[in-house]
């Protein structure tokens, strides 16, 4: 498995960012279900501070400011890239505070907080589970947290052929990690989709355009050599038992998650 490296996540990710809402197919739907549970679950603060971690380019910042609206809160949106900010301020406008730098090392354990949210972004962290406890210290009582990760199985097909990968939590460890740190009314839905690529060439560029290609570690070497693709597209297409003429399927695995912190 790779190495989490924050700097290479912000060079990829920051080169990305110009055509990463046509790629993040996956995330986007990902963003609407998030807002969607939400709503299904009643998680909506009636005022207050809002912090999204991990905004990106705003698709899920978009999402939940069109559901929650601009005249009861205030936004704090923070993502680990300054580069992403003149696309999310397309997306956002003005109004809504912007922090760049890294969530996990940041201290926002001020209490103020009456929701907390994070879409498709905390996989990145060394130790993701540790944002649930971050939260539930940043929370004002009463306060919800919503989010939406990735689970053991996402891009399975790509890790066993290639043997690299991040390393996710399953469900339960979140469950498990949501009530020790405090929350209540826990709820957890999974959502899979599968895309099709005509190429292994075709489904590496598409995890370059969502900067998921940061999981390659930079100690690899070259990153991909002709021979190497060869040797990999056949591989893929063996532990998937496909034909030399049918697509790569590349399953996403997400687990969408709200919470509630008790007064």
């Amino acid at each position: 498995m790779s190495m989490i490296d924050k700097g290479l996540i912000l060079r990829r990710f920051s080169s990305a960012a110009e055509g990463y809402d046509q790629a993040a197919v996956f995330q986007r739907y990902i963003a609407q279900e998030l807002v969607a549970l939400a709503k299904n679950q009643d998680v909506r603060p009636l005022s207050g501070e809002v912090l999204e971690v991990g905004c990106g380019t705003g698709l899920y910042s978009h999402e939940l400011m069109s559901w929650l609206g601009n005249s009861s809160y205030l936004y704090t949106l923070n993502d680990l890239s300054p580069a992403i900010e003149s696309q999310l301020r397309e997306k956002v406008g003005a109004t809504p505070r912007f922090i760049a730098g890294d969530a996990e090392e940041l201290d926002w354990s001020s209490r103020h907080y009456t929701l907390i949210t994070s879409s498709s972004a905390i996989q990145w962290w060394h130790t993701p589970l540790s944002f649930i406890q971050k939260a539930s210290e940043a929370l004002l009582p009463s306060g919800f947290l919503t989010y939406s990760t990735f689970l053991p199985d996402n891009l399975l097909q790509l890790r066993q052929a290639t043997g690299q990968g991040l390393q996710y939590q399953s469900k339960e460890e979140h469950h498990l990690q949501l009530q020790a740190s405090g929350f209540t009314e826990i709820h957890m839905e999974e959502r899979r989709e599968t895309l099709y690529f005509p190429s292994l060439i075709k489904l590496l560029q598409h995890l370059k355009q969502t900067g998921t290609n940061a999981l390659r570690a930079q100690n690899e070497g070259p990153a991909w050599t002709a021979s190497r693709l060869v040797t990999l597209e056949e591989q893929y297409r063996s532990i998937a038992q496909l034909a030399p003429h049918e697509p790569l399927p590349l399953t996403y695995v997400a687990l969408l998650v709200t919470a509630h912190l008790p007064s």
